[in-house]
């Protein structure tokens, strides 16, 4: 049916079915829709009215919701999936346990909305607003939320937005080698389009009645988990060539990551403010982690510094490195002093030799001399011979930058 500006106001339209109907301009409000189907690429519903509409339940899938207004509406339950509502308003509407995976919010108004329970799975939220809005419990895994604002949204720790974004994921992938890509079994389609269509439906002869997936799941945080540590580091490799600014062919563009910075800082933020630290800590790694990678493209010094904080503290954020960098330096000086030798008391000094024997107690005496000297500026018995001196003394400079790192690190998780 064509029904342009149809007045349905305060119908009970319960289990209507209006699919493939050009609805536009029409008017809703307060209408009874439990159950209704408006679930086809040709239902067309531009700028209709929904306010205080009653739409539990209700079939969204497909349907074009352009500047619709959903204002205090009831859509629990209801199936957007797919559904294209840019700049669409839901403010103060009900989308609690409500499924929006692959829809299109982009330039839409949440303000206030409850979207707790919600699943947006590869949803784009790209330029909305959900100020105030409830997240808690939502999931917005390989959402695009590039410029949305989410601020005084509520959240829990329940609420999921994935290990890693969509946009710096591609972004490491574009800089990787292609033989990388074959290597690790990288899906090609995988993590670039986003919205409705961007997900097959599952049935070939346009029946507008066919079963949306209810649950989304991630084969980019699938493939992430999968990846075997050797496929990691030689990523890792790849990524450190091809972005070398010194390289001519060099990856320049740092346009991706820097939009990633920016999400992860609103979801840092959004975090702090709840507050869930476990989150937190998670986003504001993820945030410093862009903010290393495009000072490495763009040639600045500033990436030292991060890519010391990264390997000292997991910026700011693990005890566990800590502990963990501590043992690379006991381990590393320890295989740096036999080069020139150290002398253990009146006896014969433990030094590197071609011809000499491996023994167990010179290589325990070795590192424990090197533990000492981490965290102590004191030699006891042994005297270091020549530049093994100092080493030592260097060894303990970062013993001593090491343990205050780690009570800023453990002070840090304290009061958070």
């Amino acid at each position: 049916m064509t029904l342009y500006a149809g007045n349905f106001e305060q119908s009970d339209l319960t289990e209507a079915n209006f699919q493939d109907a050009q609805l536009d301009f029409s008017n809703f409000t307060s209408a009874t829709l439990r159950s209704a189907k408006f679930n086809t690429e040709q239902t067309s519903l531009i700028d209709v009215q929904f306010e205080d509409a009653k739409c539990v339940d209700t079939r969204f899938q497909h349907a074009i919701l352009h500047n619709s207004k959903f204002q205090s509406a009831n859509l629990s339950s209801a199936k957007l999936q797919h559904s294209d509502a840019a700049d669409a308003i839901f403010v103060s509407s009900k989308l609690h346990d409500s499924k929006l995976i692959c829809a299109n919010f982009r330039s839409a108004e949440l303000d206030l909305a409850e979207l707790h329970d919600a699943d947006c799975g590869k949803a784009v939220f790209e330029s909305a607003s959900l100020k105030q809005a409830d997240l808690r419990g939502a999931s917005f895994v390989d959402a695009d939320l590039f410029d949305a604002d989410i601020r005084d949204a509520e959240v829990d720790h329940e609420t999921e937005f994935g290990s890693q974004i969509c946009r710096e994921f591609s972004a490491d992938r574009d800089a990787e080698w292609d033989w990388v890509k074959s290597w690790t079994n990288l899906p090609e389609e995988l993590c670039i389009e986003r919205g409705p269509n961007s997900e097959p439906t599952g049935d070939s002869d346009g029946n507008p009645d066919v079963e949306y997936i209810d649950s989304y799941e991630s084969d980019r945080e699938k493939y992430m988990n999968q990846r075997k540590r050797r496929h990691q580091v030689i990523g890792a490799i790849s990524r450190l060539i091809n972005r070398n600014p010194f390289m001519r062919d060099s990856q320049q563009n740092t346009t991706e990551l820097e939009k990633s910075e920016g999400i992860y800082l609103d979801i840092k933020q959004l975090f702090r403010e709840n507050p869930v630290p476990e989150q937190r800590r998670q986003f504001n790694i993820r945030e410093k982690e862009t903010k290393r990678k495009i000072s490495y493209i763009k040639g600045s010094f500033s990436w030292l510094r991060w890519s010391s904080l990264r390997w000292s503290m997991q910026y700011g954020e693990s005890a566990k490195q800590v502990i963990i960098a501590s043992l690379g330096i006991i381990l590393l000086c320890s295989l740096l002093y036999p080069i020139w030798g150290l002398r253990f008391g009146s006896g014969e000094a433990i030094q590197y030799s071609l011809s000499g024997e491996i023994s167990a107690d010179a290589i325990l005496s070795v590192v424990f001399y090197s533990l000492r000297r981490l965290i102590s500026p004191t030699d006891g018995s042994v005297t270091p011979i020549g530049p093994s001196e100092w080493i030592a003394l260097g060894e303990t400079a970062i013993g001593a930058l090491l343990i205050a790192v780690l009570a800023f690190v453990l002070g840090r998780r304290a009061t958070t």
